[in-house]
């Protein structure tokens, strides 16, 4: 069906009738525009033209908010126009955290208060409103609450983990309930926040946190925990580090297995990895000896140590054992060694003191023994002995080529 439009005056109102259905729609649109382009001029009095082109816009009422409350310090009118983006969208937590921050300026707690609620209630899983939630519990003197938003950010924000460990030590005095509320429960977590602690010289806090670590009954991985292991060292604390392996023997069958009943050498057989730390054998890499283990020759098990020198001088090979010994107690020793060297001086075992630095044993080197051969010692511990260090050494720095082989150690109490 086909209208014609002849006359002036049909044609003129066909005109105002397509105008009056799009007007609505044009003005809608050059409205929003307009209001998108002054609120990017973020100044006041823009945004309170974009708010009234705009009125049920929740954003350019958030946007004006946050201006008058950060640049024109005016917290009543901001709090009012937060409250409006709030009403208009109720599940903007920032809005809500926007009449909180308003309010706690206002010095209405009860007010502020409620909307930290609000924004948590509607947003819980978002970290950033978390953190903004529990600074503002800590300004209204919450603090375990805010221990626990920041408890949330930590375990979801791995960017925030070191400002907030930061944060939640300034917040908390105590070392040990700070990890039982603010970290979440990872030994990972609680590592770093006891290297922090070690770092600013707060050993016995670190101490506390370990205890919290035991209590988790989760796996640990042992390197990560060494660098405790040497501040208790370095601290001489020597009763605290024993304390340490011994539970995370119970955390870390890569710890236990190490242990055998009656021998004060942990991985005496060279059986599995090295851990390079704790009460481990340590092990300093050299271009002048390989390490390796073996598997085709051994005294007992599957594997023991080979050692293979280049012809350069040298006199350790770099491998060493943490020992603690007990003051005035005999103690015996053997371990077992075949060799196939070209030197004047072959391999030995030396324990020695890292007191005074005095060598309890030395036993005869190893040369040229072909076949299995046992070497052993005994000796009496000082009256001030505790921290030891077993050595496999040479007693000079002479050239030396071939290779050696070390097996089945062992170090016990001689009982009187």
């Amino acid at each position: 069906m086909r209208i014609r439009l002849e006359s002036p005056a049909s044609k003129l109102a066909v005109s105002l009738a397509v105008f009056g259905l799009l007007f609505p729609y044009s003005w809608l649109s050059w409205s929003r525009y307009k209001a998108a382009s002054l609120a990017q001029l973020d100044d006041r009095a823009s945004l309170e033209r974009a708010v009234i082109m705009q009125p049920g816009d929740a954003d350019y009422h958030e946007h004006l908010a946050r201006h008058l409350l950060y640049v024109d310090q005016d917290a009543s009118r901001s709090s009012h126009e937060y409250q409006v983006a709030a009403t208009l969208n109720p599940y903007d937590a920032q809005s809500w955290l926007g009449v909180a921050q308003s309010e706690l300026i206002l010095g209405n707690e009860s007010a502020s208060l409620e909307a930290i609620h609000r924004a948590l209630s509607v947003d819980p899983q978002t970290p950033s409103v978390a953190w903004e939630s529990g600074n503002l519990l800590v300004a209204l003197n919450n603090v375990d609450a805010a221990l626990g938003q920041f408890r949330f950010v930590i375990a979801n924000d791995p960017s925030m983990l070191i400002q907030g460990l930061q944060l939640i030590r300034r917040l908390e005095a105590s070392p040990s309930k700070a990890a039982e509320l603010a970290l979440p429960p990872d030994p990972a977590t609680h590592l770093v926040f006891m290297n922090m602690l070690i770092q600013k010289g707060e050993l016995d806090g670190a101490k506390q946190v370990w205890k919290v670590v035991t209590k988790l009954h989760q796996p640990v991985v042992p390197s990560q925990t060494f660098y405790y292991f040497n501040a208790l060292i370095a601290a001489k604390d020597f009763d605290a580090a024993n304390e340490y392996w011994k539970e995370l023997a119970a955390m870390s069958p890569d710890v236990a297995r190490l242990q055998i009943a009656g021998n004060l050498i942990r991985n005496a057989s060279f059986e599995f990895p090295i851990l390079d730390g704790g009460f481990d054998w340590r092990y300093q890499p050299s271009p002048q000896i390989d390490l390796q283990n073996e598997t085709s020759d051994t005294h007992e098990g599957h594997r023991s140590l080979l050692a293979t020198f280049h012809g350069q001088r040298t006199s350790e090979l770099g491998m060493g054992q943490f020992i603690l010994l007990d003051p005035n107690t005999r103690y015996r020793f053997r371990g077992f060694l075949k060799s196939n060297l070209q030197a004047a001086n072959g391999v030995r075992f030396s324990l020695v003191d890292l007191r005074d630095q005095k060598h309890l044993f030395d036993t005869n080197e190893s040369v040229s023994d072909l076949q299995w051969k046992e070497y052993s010692a005994e000796f009496t511990s000082g009256a001030d002995t505790r921290l030891t260090v077993l050595f496999i050494g040479r007693s000079g720095t002479s050239l030396i080529s071939g290779n050696v082989l070390v097996d089945d150690l062992r170090l016990e109490r001689v009982e009187r």
